[in-house]
């Protein structure tokens, strides 16, 4: 082949792959906070490439590595970006439920982080409001009109969201029965910048989103 040819084509290939390269790359970002006085770090990660979205839970003793547990990679299907996570801690002190996506988990301290029931008459149990918001029919009264101000399960965080820990003092959930809403993860809203974020911002900085467990289960 004469050595004009093999160049040209050399410098195709080098043109066409700084081109495509860019859109097969994989931007990852994560947030961590402690879980309280558990001594576990709860990571949330999320993953954008041309291909789609996907997220990630992990639970870390920390200094000990070999303790970690996590979810498997989610994909996020639906757009603008339903993701992101909500914790809660059980009054009773044994352990935390989390939803991710769609999906349900248990975490107890000590143990593998576990899918999670939708047996919604044992755990978590529904509060009265939660009830008058499930049995709500088409066409009658708005959860906005007996749940006014209430989060959405999947709305994007705000660039004025204060990125932060879980509080100290938690207040109990509004939805759920001997449950405290601590908090949740997800992407934060680009608005002006392309720039991809996510963040924790506690139950002091943010409403809890209504029924946020719930959207896991039929």
């Amino acid at each position: 082949m004469p050595i004009g040819l093999s160049l040209r084509a050399l410098i195709i290939f080098l043109v066409v792959a700084a081109i495509c390269v860019p859109w097969f790359r994989t931007t990852t970002r994560s947030v961590a906070t402690m879980l309280g006085s558990t001594g576990y770090e709860m990571t949330y990660t999320m993953k954008w490439s041309v291909f789609g979205m996907k997220e990630k839970m992990t639970l870390t003793r920390e200094g000990d590595p070999k303790s970690s547990t996590s979810t498997d990679w989610i994909e996020v299907w639906e757009k603008p970006y339903r993701s992101g996570a909500v914790v809660y801690a059980r009054d009773d002190g044994q352990g935390y439920d989390i939803g991710i996506g769609y999906q349900l988990y248990r975490f107890v301290p000590g143990r593998a982080l576990v899918p999670g029931s939708c047996d919604w008459t044992s755990s978590p149990v529904l509060t009265a409001l939660a009830k008058r918001l499930i049995e709500l029919r088409p066409g009658g009264q708005r959860a906005d009109d007996i749940d006014p101000r209430a989060g959405r399960r999947f709305e994007e965080l705000q660039p004025g969201d204060p990125s932060g820990s879980i509080a100290t003092v938690s207040l109990p959930s509004k939805y759920y029965v001997d449950l405290r809403y601590l908090g949740r993860f997800g992407p934060v809203s680009p608005a002006a910048s392309s720039n991809r974020e996510v963040r924790f911002v506690s139950a002091e900085s943010s409403p809890e989103p209504r029924l946020a467990l719930h959207v896991g289960c039929p």
